[in-house]
């Protein structure tokens, strides 16, 4: 320890010793009684309950061989560690070893924190180099530090870690309030953990480290520590979301109240101290109540997410808390394995970076640069900073290419191959600026090979990226809920029989039994003949909807699954009192809602916004019904490989000739002379438009089915070409143009 110059160790050898002290912590931490009886051996107890045997028979009876191995262990004697009276008799194996190794976790703690006071007080000017903190060495020590607080301590042990990190903050306050935000966050976090602790003891004495902490930070800063309050926040926002209070809130209700008071009784306290106090306590004490809201919804993931969902939009003015919150709900999602909100919960998350880089001037595009994937980020243009943290730079371009990269994971997960090659496209500049080009290689790999599953999902017809349906709720156990409808976006091919007896048994258990109802059609609901005092809930399985404009700039499957606001479902009546009838008199009434956001989104439902309806005349019905079997048909057409059982099916409801159902009916409904004399003349010519592609459909799948059909199945073969041209020839004459009247205005 001289002066004497090139004395002191090499900068690696100093950070090999930190880690080393790190290590003994984690090696030597006290793990419990129940993991040591767990782990232990019949050979194992045996031998304790021998040394037990026969430190008894070769020391006095007063003392205690637990007290004995931890005089052993400290050094100390025997006569200056006796206290009251003690049977070494009572104490069996397991015991010993439970006191041995808590023994044996306090002074292996206590030492490396000698270690590293000692340390501390001797190179305080090299920790403190370049101003800030901002080096290796000053990492490595409080690296150790936070080890302390994260291992499970003594509250003996704890008691002398709490005033090491006293004076800590004391010497170290340009380090944490003015240095990386990254220790002054880190420390919130665990002193936070420490303040929900259910030992009053360490309640308190972590209530007075974070109070001190406040206090250094306000007189450092001049009159304000917002870079305490900000982390703080975030601090218990990311712990609520890690689930690491376990059911604690009200230990930490009363630590918050215990910090509160402080500042009441602090007589050297600026006033405008106690008042950003009493601010950051109350907002600590929302984020709570938010908690509990929450905890309510456990069970319904979808009222949860949207509880969180809330939670980040109240920060909007806090870049970090937001994200705190879009990466709850990101991790909710990945639980319950919802891959596509997964992915744009970090599609956000990278566009609040991006808009953030760009206010600063470090960024050109911001979150306009996501708005190809999803129109839904303009909400990461609302973010305001306050004024308090401008100078402090919270994100980098490090950050924006961090969280690009898991959009790439997610979006992959997701089979949203497509939006893969669009984030590709953002991270290639940053690669190509910093000459990363093993980076740009990885990058045109994956590129090749998202564009190779794009052709192969086009061709395959096989992906699948959601099932909606449309949930309205009715009654007054829904509280807010009531009278509104939403979108629920379910994955791949979910059905209603799956969806409608889960939400069932979901509120069923949440009101009680007998007190939730489903509402099996589609009609509309009249909410006077409901008792009000139960639960409603309407399920509809809704398509999306797109005019003719959206079906020409839609041109892939992806397309039309992907950025979804609108659906329609439809409900069948006739003019009469009947629900259905023959194809001539059945009306239909479709119903379009559109969305407050588009799919996928951050959220699995979206509430409805806007709903408007119109009636479809039996004609109109025809025409939608056989557009809809011709689109069924391209598409077993276009797979490759052709799924035979699929073209056979299809092929079969076609062309099986049916009087009072089926393309035939139809013809004879609204084609015949008299028909045709009295329908709209655009209605006619549309009707038979559709029959014409669907007739060469039909022969294209026959031929097709001809090459492809095994030797036992020519007979059905046979018999769905005999069908065919059954169906070609009754049609011929409906489909024959013919003078037209003149249509009347």
């Amino acid at each position: 320890e001289g002066d004497v110059e090139g004395t002191y160790a090499s900068l690696g050898h100093i950070k090999n010793f930190f880690d080393t002290l790190r290590l003994c912590l984690n090696l030597y931490r006290y793990t419990g009684k129940k993991k040591i009886n767990s782990r232990m051996t019949k050979s194992d107890l045996m031998k304790l309950e021998l040394e037990r045997q026969y430190a008894v028979g070769r020391r006095p009876t007063s003392v205690n061989f637990a007290d004995a191995v931890k005089n052993r262990v400290s050094g100390v004697s025997a006569a200056s560690r006796r206290s009251g009276s003690v049977s070494s008799a009572s104490t069996n194996a397991i015991d010993c070893q439970v006191k041995l190794e808590s023994n044996m976790a306090n002074e292996t703690a206590l030492i490396c924190l000698d270690m590293l006071e000692l340390f501390v007080n001797k190179f305080q000017d090299e920790l403190e180099a370049s101003g800030r903190g901002d080096n290796e060495l000053m990492s490595s020590v409080f690296n150790l530090m936070l080890t302390f607080l994260e291992i499970h301590q003594s509250q003996e042990v704890l008691s002398h870690v709490f005033a090491s990190l006293r004076a800590f903050i004391h010497k170290f306050s340009p380090c944490l309030f003015e240095g990386k935000s990254d220790y002054c966050a880190e420390l919130c976090y665990q002193i936070l953990l420490k303040c929900s602790s259910s030992v009053r003891a360490i309640r308190v004495e972590s209530s007075v480290v974070f109070y001190l902490l406040m206090r250094c930070s306000f007189e450092f800063v001049a009159d304000s520590f917002f870079r305490v309050h900000l982390q703080s926040i975030v601090a218990l926002s990311q712990l609520i979301a890690d689930g690491g209070l376990h059911q604690a809130e009200h230990f930490l209700r009363r630590s918050i109240n215990m910090i509160e008071s402080f500042s009441t009784r602090d007589q050297g306290a600026a006033p405008a101290f106690s008042e950003e106090v009493k601010d950051l306590t109350a907002r600590l004490r929302n984020v709570l109540h938010a908690t509990a809201e929450m905890k309510k919804h456990e069970g319904d993931p979808e009222v949860l997410v949207d509880q969180q969902y809330i939670l980040a939009n109240s920060y909007n003015n806090s870049p970090q808390l937001r994200l705190t919150w879009l990466e709850s709900m990101a991790k909710r999602h990945e639980a319950d394995q919802n891959f596509s909100e997964t992915a744009h919960c970090y599609i956000h998350i990278a566009a609040l970076i991006a808009e953030y880089l760009k206010r600063k001037g470090q960024y050109n595009l911001g979150a306009g640069a996501f708005s190809p994937i999803t129109g839904n980020v303009t909400e990461e243009t609302f973010i305001k900073e306050d004024v308090t943290s401008a100078s402090v730079q919270i994100y980098n371009e490090d950050d924006l290419m961090v969280r690009l990269e898991q959009c790439l994971f997610w979006l992959e997960k997701a089979e949203r191959y497509e939006a893969m090659v669009f984030i590709l496209s953002l991270l290639q500049p940053f690669y190509e600026q910093r000459r990363d080009y093993q980076s740009l290689s990885d990058t045109f790999r994956t590129l090749s090979a998202s564009c190779a599953k794009v052709v192969e999902v086009e061709r395959t017809r096989r992906r699948v990226l959601g099932s909606y349906f449309r949930v309205a709720f009715f009654g007054e156990p829904f509280g807010n809920d009531n009278g509104t409808q939403y979108i629920y976006k379910e994955p791949k091919v979910t059905h209603l029989i799956v969806l409608s007896p889960r939400l069932e048994n979901l509120y069923t258990e949440k009101f009680g039994p007998g007190m939730v109802t489903l509402i099996k059609d589609s009609a509309k609901v009249d909410v006077d003949e409901l008792d009000l005092d139960k639960a409603y809930i309407q399920i509809t399985h809704v398509e999306p909807y797109f005019t003719e404009e959206d079906l020409t700039e839609r041109k892939t499957m992806f397309e039309r699954n992907d950025n979804l606001r609108r659906f329609f479902y439809q409900t069948p009546f006739t003019k009469g009192s009947k629900r259905r009838g023959d194809v001539g008199e059945q009306w239909m009434e479709k119903t379009i809602l559109t969305t407050g956001n588009s799919f996928p989104y951050v959220k699995k439902r979206i509430s409805v916004v806007h709903e408007e309806e119109f009636e479809l005349t039996p004609v109109e019905v025809a025409i939608e019904e056989l557009n809809r079997k011709l689109v069924e048909l391209i598409r077993a057409l276009e797979k490759q490989p052709t799924d035979v059982v699929e073209l056979q099916r299809v092929l079969q409801g076609i062309v099986s000739v049916q009087v009072n159902a089926g393309p035939l009916a139809y013809a004879n409904a609204f084609l015949s002379d008299e028909s045709v004399a009295t329908l709209p003349k655009n209605h006619i010519r549309a009707l038979r438009k559709v029959f014409r592609e669907l007739m060469r459909c039909c022969d294209d799948a026959i031929q097709l089915n001809a090459r492809l059909v095994t030797p036992e199945m020519v007979s059905y073969q046979d018999d769905l070409k005999q069908k065919y041209h059954i169906l070609a020839r009754a049609l011929f004459g409906f489909l024959e143009e013919k003078d037209e009247p003149e249509e009347k205005d």
